[in-house]
Parts: structure tokens; C-alpha cells; sequence
């Protein structure tokens, strides 16, 4: 419990500017992330602790909210500056979910993401550009219902650890942007008698990743394993 409570406290040290609190008005610290030292390269991503959201918005009333889980990728990564940071991506389609079962079916079926024919969802990035406080814009393709085109998302890394649970390092990113379902060939459209869409064309999404090192990923499943 020990070793839990410690791998969940202080997200953050480091420098700090300020900024304007949005709400409040208010100055509050923007805090650098920190950044460990390791000899790590390559790492893989942590499907356990690994989702990608997405809402819609449904009839311009209020946003449908879903994700996506089993997400498997490979990452490139060089500590501290992280100036190498690259990664392919793979997302089961048949994973996702909006906590309706006939929605989820719907989703699935040809007239959206025919998981059937395009089991996959992927991406690989081209080119990463890093902003202070460790955010960055990357730049890569994407494949979706087995059309590819270039996407820009925005992220940050939100923190890294020398020793998690198993004992190796782990970092943690949050990646959000947004993409027209059309683009893909979804052309699913039904109206309303004012015009407006059913379901929004613009789909935003977020996700939170977790990655570490290979042997460290065989750990964390070994544990988990002997837990049930």
C-alpha cells in the first residue's frame, strides 16, 4: 500500500511560472513536470492504464461520450529532453464503448466503423514539436475504416517516475484534438426538420497513456496475474 500511496503522490515538482487561473482570476504556479534520468529507448504502451475518450455532440443538445481500451503501441523516447519522442499506435475498434449496448452496435456496423472489415484503428506520428512546460504538438497519419490522413493533436507530458510498481520507469502523457468523422468515409447523416445533425461530424477526442519499459509492462501483468 505503501509503495501505491508513493507512486501516486506529487504529480508534479520542478520550476514553476505563473499564470491566470481562467475561473477565479486568480495566479496559480504552472509547474514543470519532472523529468527522471534513464537509459530507457524503447517502451511500450500500457494497455491496462491506457484509454482514448471521445465525445459528439448529439442533436447540438449535449455530447455522447465514449472510449476506446486495449490500445497497443510501441514508443521512442530518449530522456530527459524526450526530442526523439515517436510512436505507433493500434486501437481495437470492436472496443468501444458509450455505455449502450445498441449504440455500441450501431458504432460498429458499417455505417460507422464496420469493425468488422477495419478491425483497427491506427496512427504513427511524423514529427514532434515541443512547447515549454513539456507540451508538444505532434503531427502524424492516421487510419480509420482503412482511409489515411494527417491529424494534429496537442499533448503534455503530465509526469515521469524512475521506479513504478515493478521497478522500472514510466511516463505519463495526455494527447487531445479533434478530427471529421467524413474524412473517413463515415458519412452517416441524419437530420433534424431545423437542419441540424443527429450526430455532430466533429468528433473530439482525449487520451491518457501510460508507457514503460517492455520487461516492465511483463511485470506489471505477472503481478496482476497472481492477484486473481
Amino acid at each position: 500500500m505503501g509503495g501505491l500511496l508513493q507512486f501516486l503522490k506529487g504529480l508534479f515538482t520542478g520550476k514553476s511560472t505563473v499564470s491566470v487561473s481562467p475561473t477565479t482570476g486568480a495566479k496559480v504556479p504552472d509547474q514543470e513536470p519532472k523529468i527522471i534520468q534513464s537509459n530507457a529507448t524503447e517502451w511500450v504502451i500500457d494497455s491496462i492504464h491506457t484509454k482514448v475518450n471521445f465525445k459528439v455532440l448529439h442533436m447540438e443538445i449535449a455530447e455522447v461520450v465514449g472510449s476506446f481500451r486495449e490500445i497497443e503501441g510501441k514508443v521512442k523516447a530518449t530522456l530527459p529532453s524526450l526530442s526523439d519522442l515517436s510512436v505507433e499506435i493500434t486501437i481495437p475498434a470492436h472496443t468501444v464503448n458509450t455505455d449502450f449496448p445498441q449504440r455500441d452496435w450501431h458504432i460498429k456496423s458499417p455505417e460507422f466503423l464496420d469493425v468488422q472489415q477495419y478491425p483497427t484503428i491506427q496512427f504513427r506520428s511524423t514529427n514532434v514539436t515541443w512547447k515549454p512546460l513539456k507540451r508538444f504538438t505532434m503531427q502524424g497519419m492516421i487510419t480509420i475504416k482503412g482511409v489515411e490522413k494527417s491529424i494534429t493533436f496537442e499533448g503534455n507530458l503530465t509526469n515521469s517516475i524512475l521506479k513504478d510498481l515493478t521497478g522500472e520507469p514510466r511516463l505519463g502523457f495526455k494527447v487531445y484534438g479533434k478530427l471529421n468523422r467524413k474524412d473517413f468515409g463515415i458519412n452517416f447523416e441524419m437530420k433534424l426538420e431545423n437542419g441540424e445533425q443527429v450526430a455532430s461530424e466533429i468528433v473530439d477526442f482525449e487520451a491518457d497513456v501510460e508507457i514503460t519499459t517492455p520487461q516492465g509492462y511483463e511485470k506489471l501483468k505477472q503481478f496482476l496475474a497472481s492477484m486473481s
